[in-house]
């Protein structure tokens, strides 16, 4: 479960209405649009989803599936 203080400062990235944390505490619920965002081992994935609908497979965000970034001739 989150924290109070931390759900009292979370807004949902589509349409900025208060978020709530379902009774399992996997993930949060927009009161005002209904988007669904994982919780995945305590930390909030708030990743807007052009489609709607912001659910997503949380086995995608798992410590197990760790990927290395890599850059190539980039430039800052």
């Amino acid at each position: 479960m989150l924290p109070p203080e931390l759900l009292h400062i979370l807004a949902c990235p589509s349409c900025k209405g208060k978020l709530v944390q379902n009774s399992d505490g996997h993930s949060l619920l927009c009161s005002t649009c209904d988007d669904s965002y994982p919780v995945v081992e305590g930390i909030p994935v708030l990743l807007p989803v052009r489609t709607g609908t912001a659910s997503c497979d949380t086995t995608t965000y798992s410590s197990s599936n760790k990927h290395k970034a890599t850059t190539t001739n980039a430039r800052i």
